[in-house]
Protein backbone atom coordinates (compact mmCIF):
# COMPACT_ATOMS: atom_id res chain seq x y z
CA UNK A 1 0.00 0.00 0.00
CA UNK A 2 0.70 3.44 -0.59
CA UNK A 3 0.03 5.21 2.48
CA UNK A 4 2.11 7.83 4.68
CA UNK A 5 3.64 5.49 6.86
CA UNK A 6 2.60 7.59 10.71
CA UNK A 7 -0.71 6.33 10.10
CA UNK A 8 0.69 2.88 10.68
CA UNK A 9 2.81 4.10 13.19
CA UNK A 10 -0.01 5.76 15.20
CA UNK A 11 -2.28 3.48 14.50
CA UNK A 12 -1.19 -0.36 15.10
CA UNK A 13 -0.44 -0.08 18.45
CA UNK A 14 -4.00 0.12 19.25
CA UNK A 15 -4.89 -2.05 16.67
CA UNK A 16 -5.96 -5.83 18.08
CA UNK A 17 -3.02 -8.04 17.38
CA UNK A 18 -5.10 -10.65 15.66
CA UNK A 19 -6.45 -8.30 13.43
CA UNK A 20 -5.55 -8.53 9.67
CA UNK A 21 -4.19 -4.86 9.47
CA UNK A 22 -2.04 -5.49 12.92
CA UNK A 23 -0.53 -9.47 11.11
CA UNK A 24 -0.22 -7.56 7.64
CA UNK A 25 1.60 -4.52 8.71
CA UNK A 26 3.27 -5.32 12.11
CA UNK A 27 6.05 -7.46 10.73
CA UNK A 28 6.73 -3.78 8.94
CA UNK A 29 6.84 -1.25 11.34
CA UNK A 30 8.61 -3.93 14.28
CA UNK A 31 9.84 -1.11 16.69
CA UNK A 32 6.62 0.41 17.74
CA UNK A 33 4.80 1.07 21.06
CA UNK A 34 2.60 -1.74 22.14
CA UNK A 35 -0.13 -1.97 24.63
CA UNK A 36 0.90 -4.56 27.68
CA UNK A 37 -1.97 -4.57 29.32
CA UNK A 38 -5.78 -4.31 28.66
CA UNK A 39 -5.31 -4.38 24.64
CA UNK A 40 -7.81 -6.67 22.76
CA UNK A 41 -7.42 -9.40 20.85
CA UNK A 42 -10.01 -8.73 18.32
CA UNK A 43 -12.42 -6.18 17.41
CA UNK A 44 -15.26 -6.26 19.31
CA UNK A 45 -18.13 -7.95 17.66
CA UNK A 46 -20.28 -5.58 15.12
CA UNK A 47 -22.89 -3.61 16.75
CA UNK A 48 -26.14 -2.75 14.66
CA UNK A 49 -28.68 -0.02 15.13
CA UNK A 50 -31.58 -0.58 12.67
CA UNK A 51 -33.59 2.45 12.74
CA UNK A 52 -37.34 2.67 11.15
CA UNK A 53 -40.21 2.83 13.54
CA UNK A 54 -41.54 6.44 14.19
CA UNK A 55 -42.37 5.57 17.43
CA UNK A 56 -41.27 3.24 20.79
CA UNK A 57 -40.10 -0.51 19.53
CA UNK A 58 -42.01 -2.78 22.22
CA UNK A 59 -41.27 -6.38 20.85
CA UNK A 60 -38.40 -7.90 18.60
CA UNK A 61 -38.27 -11.33 17.68
CA UNK A 62 -35.81 -13.19 15.26
CA UNK A 63 -37.15 -15.71 12.24
CA UNK A 64 -35.97 -19.42 13.05
CA UNK A 65 -33.36 -19.36 10.71
CA UNK A 66 -31.85 -16.21 12.35
CA UNK A 67 -31.87 -14.43 9.13
CA UNK A 68 -35.32 -12.22 9.80
CA UNK A 69 -36.23 -9.97 12.76
CA UNK A 70 -39.63 -8.64 13.33
CA UNK A 71 -40.38 -5.55 15.74
CA UNK A 72 -43.49 -3.96 17.01
CA UNK A 73 -44.19 -0.54 17.89
CA UNK A 74 -46.24 1.99 19.38
CA UNK A 75 -46.36 3.79 15.96
CA UNK A 76 -48.89 0.71 15.58
CA UNK A 77 -46.98 -1.07 12.95
CA UNK A 78 -44.34 -4.35 12.98
CA UNK A 79 -41.38 -3.95 10.88
CA UNK A 80 -39.03 -7.10 8.72
CA UNK A 81 -35.54 -6.57 8.69
CA UNK A 82 -32.86 -8.32 7.41
CA UNK A 83 -30.67 -9.59 10.27
CA UNK A 84 -27.26 -9.15 8.86
CA UNK A 85 -27.57 -6.17 6.84
CA UNK A 86 -30.48 -4.09 9.03
CA UNK A 87 -32.29 -2.94 5.81
CA UNK A 88 -36.29 -3.15 5.84
CA UNK A 89 -37.88 -5.71 4.11
CA UNK A 90 -40.82 -4.14 2.18
CA UNK A 91 -43.22 -1.40 3.80
CA UNK A 92 -44.48 -1.22 7.14
CA UNK A 93 -46.94 -4.22 8.34
CA UNK A 94 -50.16 -2.12 9.39
CA UNK A 95 -53.84 -3.49 10.32
CA UNK A 96 -53.56 -2.85 13.95
CA UNK A 97 -55.89 0.30 15.46
CA UNK A 98 -53.83 0.78 18.14
CA UNK A 99 -49.80 0.17 19.59
CA UNK A 100 -48.36 -3.30 18.96
CA UNK A 101 -47.04 -4.50 21.87
CA UNK A 102 -45.67 -8.17 20.96
CA UNK A 103 -44.33 -9.90 17.87
CA UNK A 104 -43.55 -13.40 17.09
CA UNK A 105 -42.35 -15.93 14.81
CA UNK A 106 -44.09 -19.47 13.70
CA UNK A 107 -42.06 -22.36 14.17
CA UNK A 108 -41.43 -22.28 10.43
CA UNK A 109 -40.93 -18.90 9.47
CA UNK A 110 -43.55 -18.32 7.32
CA UNK A 111 -46.13 -16.33 9.57
CA UNK A 112 -45.77 -13.49 12.07
CA UNK A 113 -48.45 -12.86 15.03
CA UNK A 114 -48.71 -9.50 16.35
CA UNK A 115 -50.63 -8.54 19.86
CA UNK A 116 -51.83 -5.09 20.24
CA UNK A 117 -53.51 -2.32 22.38
CA UNK A 118 -56.38 -2.60 20.32
CA UNK A 119 -57.51 -6.39 22.11
CA UNK A 120 -56.55 -8.09 18.70
CA UNK A 121 -53.96 -10.49 17.26
CA UNK A 122 -52.88 -10.28 13.79
CA UNK A 123 -51.96 -13.14 11.68
CA UNK A 124 -49.39 -11.61 8.83
CA UNK A 125 -47.60 -13.52 6.04
CA UNK A 126 -44.17 -13.19 6.83
CA UNK A 127 -42.97 -13.15 2.87
CA UNK A 128 -45.27 -10.84 1.45
CA UNK A 129 -46.19 -8.39 4.42
CA UNK A 130 -50.13 -9.60 3.70
CA UNK A 131 -52.47 -9.96 6.94
CA UNK A 132 -54.05 -13.35 6.64
CA UNK A 133 -57.60 -12.69 7.76
CA UNK A 134 -59.22 -11.09 10.28
CA UNK A 135 -57.94 -9.89 13.54
CA UNK A 136 -58.29 -12.57 16.84
CA UNK A 137 -60.20 -11.38 18.65
CA UNK A 138 -61.59 -12.45 22.31
CA UNK A 139 -59.39 -10.23 24.68
CA UNK A 140 -61.27 -7.76 26.66
CA UNK A 141 -58.18 -5.50 26.98
CA UNK A 142 -54.91 -5.15 25.59
CA UNK A 143 -52.84 -8.15 24.42
CA UNK A 144 -49.14 -8.20 25.63
CA UNK A 145 -48.03 -11.37 24.50
CA UNK A 146 -48.05 -13.74 21.63
CA UNK A 147 -46.85 -17.09 20.93
CA UNK A 148 -46.73 -20.04 18.44
CA UNK A 149 -46.86 -23.19 19.32
CA UNK A 150 -43.78 -25.63 19.08
CA UNK A 151 -46.01 -27.25 15.56
CA UNK A 152 -47.42 -23.87 14.52
CA UNK A 153 -50.96 -25.02 14.67
CA UNK A 154 -52.00 -22.74 18.00
CA UNK A 155 -51.64 -19.25 19.14
CA UNK A 156 -51.28 -18.55 22.57
CA UNK A 157 -52.14 -14.51 23.88
CA UNK A 158 -51.73 -13.07 27.08
CA UNK A 159 -53.47 -9.96 28.34
CA UNK A 160 -54.21 -6.97 30.80
CA UNK A 161 -57.64 -8.57 31.08
CA UNK A 162 -55.80 -11.14 33.79
CA UNK A 163 -56.57 -14.07 30.73
CA UNK A 164 -54.76 -15.99 28.32
CA UNK A 165 -56.36 -17.13 25.33
CA UNK A 166 -55.28 -19.79 22.34
CA UNK A 167 -56.89 -20.37 19.00
CA UNK A 168 -57.06 -23.56 17.69
CA UNK A 169 -54.95 -24.67 14.09
CA UNK A 170 -58.26 -24.42 11.86
CA UNK A 171 -58.75 -20.64 13.38
CA UNK A 172 -55.45 -19.95 12.08
CA UNK A 173 -54.12 -22.01 8.93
Amino acid sequence: MKSTPHLYVSALPFSPVQSIIYKQFSPKYSNLAQIVDGGEPGWPNLQLTIRGHDYFVTSVTFSPDGKRIASGSFDKTICLWDAETGLQLGGPLTGHTDEVWSVAFSPDGKRIASGSLDKTICLWDAETGLQLGSPLTGHTDSVWSVAFSSDGKRIASGSRDKTICYTKSENIM
